[in-house]
């Protein structure tokens, strides 16, 4: 039979697997690690997307004359030129504000980690520790931090889902802007 797992990876009701709060607490501080190392991921992925929108604004930067040439050859390729300059400037700030939400810290103790030893914002204060507390409570502060860390985890990379389908429709925007350019100069 097969554990059961709550949402955060604690062994919950119904789980065949006894373990001594010291194993649980190792258990929640590998949780927690992994959980880190998703929000280090997330962070490094969404800086790479935002570092990478650059690319389509280069692009258009580079080649400014686009719509001075659209006007030229017609409305209807002036109104493409126009299409084009609001996708890929849409896409870049849409994409860029859900990648901003993505790297954006969250300073506040969320719920009720304000004695929790595992949460940042108390470590960093030092406060309301007490020096010695029993092994089942500090298991259970623990495995609390793992599922604050998922948390946030899961709130990035959702930012980082949400951003990709602007990401690609500002560079295919700017790809495209290439290719009119090139075809209008050419004509």
């Amino acid at each position: 039979m097969k554990p059961h797992f709550e949402a955060i990876g604690r062994p919950g009701p119904g789980c065949n697997t006894a373990m001594r709060p010291l194993e649980d607490l190792r258990t929640a501080n590998a949780a927690r690690a992994a959980a880190q190392a998703s929000i280090e991921h997330a962070d490094t992925k969404a800086s790479l997307l935002l570092a990478g929108l650059g690319g389509p604004a280069a692009l258009v930067a580079d080649r400014p004359g686009l719509l001075a040439t659209a006007e030229r050859a017609g409305a209807l390729a002036t109104a493409g030129a126009i299409v084009l300059a609001l996708v890929i400037a849409v896409g870049a700030l849409v994409a860029g504000w859900h990648l901003g939400r993505c790297l954006a810290p969250r300073l506040a103790v969320p719920g009720d980690q304000s004695g929790n030893r595992f949460a940042l914002p108390v470590l960093a204060a030092r406060r309301g520790l007490p020096g010695s507390i029993p092994i089942e409570e500090l298991r259970d502060q623990a495995w609390s931090a793992a599922g604050l860390l998922a948390g946030i985890a899961m709130r990035k990379y959702r930012n980082i889902q949400a951003s990709l389908p602007w990401v690609a429709a500002s560079t295919a925007g700017s790809l495209a802007w290439l290719c009119a350019d090139l075809i209008l100069q050419a004509h």
